[in-house]
């Protein structure tokens, strides 16, 4: 037999009336409540750490000696596109297993990377300051010898 959601609803009254009426099943009901919101920081700090675990695992890759055009992109905040222009130019050397697949060592990106350092005005005068000295001691050893 249906029945109609009317009488659905009374019947989920009903069930609602007698577990109110009786207090016991009321007052256990209210203490497992409590122990659930005593939880919930508990519960919200897992989240955090599922969420900071996500985090890492998708740093993960940084730690792999051979990133794909992705991985390559994401790491210096460039588009897979850009990384495509710098491979095809051969700007960025790759490793190409098959056709289909793309890999750049993780250490030829540190050393493209490095390759137009700019120094800091602390590394130029030390620089300076160094050539100098070499100057002025290979100057002084010409005038003992002449």
């Amino acid at each position: 037999m249906n029945e109609s959601p009317v009488f659905a609803i009374l019947e989920r009254i009903e069930e609602l009336r007698q577990f109110l009426a009786k207090p016991s099943e009321l007052d256990h009901f209210v203490e497992q409540l409590k122990c659930i919101e005593s939880m919930m920081p508990k519960l919200e700090s897992l989240c955090d750490i599922s969420k900071r675990l996500e985090d890492v695992e998708k740093e993960l890759y940084m730690f792999k000696e051979h990133w794909t055009i992705a991985e390559t992109a994401k790491y210096l905040g460039f588009s897979k596109g850009r990384i495509y222009k710098l491979t095809c130019a051969g700007i960025l050397p790759i490793n190409k297993p098959n056709e289909r697949v793309v890999f750049i060592n993780r250490d030829d990106v540190y050393a493209w990377i490095e390759q137009n350092k700019i120094k800091s005005i602390a590394q130029i005068e030390a620089d300076a300051e160094a050539r100098a000295t070499k100057y002025e001691m290979n100057s002084h050893s010409n005038n003992y010898r002449g």
